[in-house]
Parts: structure tokens; C-alpha cells; sequence
């Protein structure tokens, strides 16, 4: 039979005391679902115009959620489902994907460049727009997988020490290479 040990039984209960607070709060503040991301976005879609985005009540919830969302809101940028948002800027309307990707441009700013590859877009062909990304959105529906794909790699790679280089260096294998990276 192993014998108590008091001292490990106390330090394990400390650590537990630390944790479980931690752990729980994280939880709360972070701890959205898919459901309630999709029925926000649902909801925000029903809105009228896209400069008008940023100040509805749904899309300050997904802010406050904070960066954490941002795994969550990847998945629904292939979600083309048309929204009753109009877009002056594009003499469009957005789907849900593009709505979920504008949030996700609120909630860290995004590098259009390495993203789009369109360097110096111009911002004064749509003027007023607190939504920056919906500039590039036209170059993005002509190719949105490799869209995701470069979003998902700047994504795992922007913590990193040299993360543009590594990005661009991942862009460039994939690109010499014969396997389809989109």
C-alpha cells in the first residue's frame, strides 16, 4: 500500500485551487460555441447595410469574445450563404463567410498583402468604411480557398519570431510544388 504524503497532497490541492478558478473563467469569458457564433453571425446577416456592421449589438458580443473566437469564426468562411447585408463598396451583397472574416478583421488586424496579394489597395474608392478587409473582398471571392489557406497559415504562424518569413517560405514550397495546396 503506498504511503500519504501530505506535502504532495497539499501542493497537488494548491495547484487545484489555482487552476479550477482559471480554468472555470476561461470557460465563461471563452467559452463560446459554434451554435452561438453561427446564430450571432445569423442575426447580423439580417442587417442592412455593412458599414453599419460594427455597431450592432452581435457584433459587439463576438469582440468581446475576444480573439479566442477567432478558431470558430475561420469555419464559417466558406459559408456562402447570401446575407441581407449590402455592401456600397462592392455594389453587392456579403454571405456569412465574408461577415465572419470582416469580424475576425475587427477583432486583430489583418495583413492584406500577405493575405490578398494585393499590395496598396487604395482605400478612397469606398469611403467611410470602418470594415478595411471589404476592399479586398472581390479579390478574395476570385479565389477563396487559397484565400483560407494563406489566412490559416499567417494564422498559426503570426506568434512566431520571423512569421512573415515563414509564411512567405511555406507560400513559396507550396507553390514548387505538383500537389495542389488549395
Amino acid at each position: 500500500m503506498k504511503k500519504f504524503d501530505a506535502d504532495f497532497f497539499i501542493f497537488n490541492s494548491m495547484k487545484a485551487k489555482l487552476i479550477f478558478p482559471l480554468l472555470f473563467f476561461t470557460i465563461i469569458v471563452n467559452g463560446q460555441t459554434k451554435g452561438e457564433i453561427d446564430s450571432l453571425l445569423t442575426k447580423i446577416s439580417n442587417s442592412n447595410n455593412s458599414k453599419d456592421l460594427i455597431n450592432l449589438e452581435e457584433t459587439m458580443q463576438l469582440i468581446n469574445f475576444g480573439e479566442g473566437s477567432i478558431p470558430l469564426l475561420i469555419e464559417f468562411y466558406n459559408d456562402t450563404t447570401t446575407a441581407n447585408v449590402y455592401s456600397d463598396c462592392l455594389n453587392s451583397k456579403l454571405n456569412k463567410g465574408e461577415i465572419a472574416l470582416i469580424i475576425t478583421d475587427h477583432l486583430i488586424p489583418l495583413p492584406y498583402f500577405l493575405l490578398t496579394g494585393i499590395q496598396n489597395c487604395t482605400l478612397s474608392f469606398c469611403e467611410n468604411n470602418p470594415n478595411l478587409i471589404e476592399f479586398y473582398i472581390n479579390s478574395i471571392r476570385i479565389k477563396p480557398r487559397e484565400f483560407i489557406f494563406r489566412f490559416n497559415l499567417w494564422y498559426s504562424l503570426k506568434d512566431q519570431k520571423n512569421s512573415d518569413r515563414k509564411f512567405r517560405n511555406e507560400i513559396e514550397k507550396c507553390q514548387k510544388s505538383k500537389k495542389p495546396c488549395f
